[in-house]
């Protein structure tokens, strides 16, 4: 009897041994478990900062470039208003010259009829893909076409309306009262064809004997190509017309 009891004390020490053990090892592996997911989350922590301050550095790089863009599209508004300016000073030194040379009623009149030519400049990586088309308010044509491609794009008559002359809206009304249609049907159309567009392309910019501004736009994804006129109302420029290029 007394070697059954001692045998049993025995067994009894060696099971609070193995459950101290235990215990000791599911403690070890609790405060392991939790340094780890301290660890994990001041890593995670890191990344998320680090993600923030990447996401936040190419937002601020992608408004300084649209900024400059815009600067760029200014730069050859003005150009190209300054260079009739150009022809008409070589038209003058031709009639100078002529009126020098003779002062005949025939050389007056040869001078005068020296014909002023419209300035076309041709550009052809001007692309305005559809993630960036955008509000860019009238100030030259550029900005106007970027405002009618984006409020065609919305369906947003208020602002389509706003980008027309009034000889544009008049052509809007009687395009709609000749098709039976509302103005909000025409933007709506509009707004539905746009939606297969992937971008536009500005193939070439003219300045007209009128002094509007003809460009000739790539509508990619419809495979068209179409010519907008824009003239300058006051200090802005707006849609007087739209023609399919044949």
């Amino acid at each position: 009897m007394k070697s059954n009891g001692s045998n049993t004390s025995v067994l009894l020490l060696i099971c609070l041994v193995a459950i101290a053990g235990e215990g000791y090892f599911l403690n070890k592996l609790y405060h392991d478990n939790a340094e780890l997911r301290a660890r994990d989350t001041g890593d995670k922590n890191t990344v998320d900062t680090k993600a923030s301050k990447e996401i936040k550095k190419h937002g601020t790089e992608l408004r300084v470039l649209r900024v400059q863009n815009q600067d760029l599209l200014k730069l050859r508004t003005e150009l190209r208003r300054l260079r009739p300016m150009t022809n008409e000073l070589e038209v003058l030194r031709a009639q100078v010259k002529a009126l020098s040379a003779s002062a005949t009623p025939a050389a007056v009149a040869a001078a005068a009829a020296i014909p002023r030519a419209p300035v076309v400049e041709t550009t052809t990586d001007i692309y305005f893909a559809r993630e960036d088309w955008t509000f860019a308010g009238f100030s030259n044509p550029e900005a106007a076409i970027q405002s009618v491609i984006w409020a065609s794009s919305q369906g947003d008559l208020e602002v389509f309306l706003a980008s027309l002359t009034p000889d544009g809206r008049a052509k809007l009304d009687e395009q709609a009262q000749r098709q039976n249609k509302t103005a909000e049907d025409m933007i709506a159309e509009t707004k539905q064809g746009f939606a297969k567009l992937t971008g536009i392309r500005i193939m070439e910019q003219s300045i007209l004997p009128d002094d509007s501004v003809m460009m000739r736009v790539q509508l990619e994804g419809q495979n068209l190509v179409e010519r907008f006129f824009f003239k300058k109302i006051g200090d802005e420029w707006h849609l007087s017309d739209t023609k399919n290029d044949k």
